[in-house]
């Protein structure tokens, strides 16, 4: 886990530094789907594309790792 607030706090900035001077009023959640996204292609990958096995890494249901995946459209809806 990233105990480093500092790297965080940078790592911020320049994510947020290609919005330029406008940052969008939904920064909430465009960050944080962002963010989101990178974390769940992590656990796959960490996992070997075990998705028991990730949604156990990320402490999530399986079921609910599956529909994360979907609405990223990491995978395909069956």
């Amino acid at each position: 886990m990233c105990n480093n607030n500092a790297q965080l706090e940078q790592e911020m900035q320049e994510w947020c530094a290609h919005f330029g001077q406008k940052l969008p009023e939904n920064l909430y959640e465009v960050f944080f789907r962002n963010w989101e996204k990178q974390v769940l292609i992590f656990a796959l990958n960490k996992c070997q594309n075990n998705q028991s096995a990730a949604a156990r890494l990320l402490g999530l249901n399986r079921n609910t790792l599956r529909k994360k995946l979907i609405s990223y459209q990491l995978l395909e809806k069956q």
